[in-house]
C-alpha cells in the first residue's frame, strides 16, 4: 500500500467550541460514520471536531492521547482515526502500530497528522500502517475533503 502524504495551509478559526470529555459523541450521525479525533492539543481537536460536526454531521469521538485512542477504538470501532503524531502516553506511531496489528482494529483507516514533516516521520508512519500522512499546517476545508474521501472511497 502506498502512503499518501499531504500538506497545506491552516485557516484561522474564531469562536472555537469548548473542550470535550473522553469519548464524547458530537453532532448527529452521518451514514453511521464514526470518526475518532486523537490530539493532545485541545484547540486543534476542537476545530476539527467542529468542522466535521457542522459540515458533515459525522459521529465524532475524542481522545487526548495515544493510550486513550486505542481504548476508544477498541470499544467504538470508528471508520477513521485522525491521529496526531506527538501525543503523551503513546505517540501516534505507537498507537497506529498497535491498532493496525490488532485483528480487532486493523481494518480502521488512520490519517496521521504531524507538524514534523521529516522523511523519517513519513517512513515510520508507513511502517506502522497509516493510510495517510498529513503535515500541519493544513487547510481545514482540504482536510475535510480528505476525510470524506477516506470514509466514502476507502483512501
Amino acid at each position: 500500500m502506498e502512503l499518501k502524504t499531504f500538506s497545506g495551509a491552516i485557516l484561522p478559526c474564531k469562536n472555537r467550541p469548548q473542550g470535550q470529555e473522553k469519548g464524547v459523541r458530537l453532532g448527529p450521525a452521518n451514514l453511521n460514520v464514526k470518526i475518532l479525533i486523537a490530539d493532545d492539543d485541545a484547540s486543534l481537536r476542537e476545530l476539527l471536531a467542529a468542522t466535521l460536526r457542522a459540515d458533515k454531521g459525522y459521529e465524532i469521538l475524542i481522545a487526548r492521547d495515544g493510550a486513550e485512542t486505542i481504548e476508544i477504538a477498541r470499544k467504538e470501532h470508528p471508520q477513521l482515526i485522525v491521529l496526531d503524531l506527538l501525543m503523551p502516553k503513546l505517540d501516534g506511531i505507537e498507537a497506529c502500530q498497535a491498532l493496525k496489528t490488532d485483528p480487532e482494529t486493523s481494518h480502521i483507516k488512520i490519517m496521521l497528522l504531524t507538524a514534523a514533516g521529516y522523511s523519517w516521520n513519513r517512513e515510520d508512519a508507513e511502517a506502522a500502517g497509516a493510510d495517510q500522512f498529513v503535515t500541519k499546517p493544513y487547510s481545514p476545508i482540504w482536510l475535510l475533503q480528505q476525510i470524506e474521501n477516506m470514509v466514502t472511497d476507502g483512501a
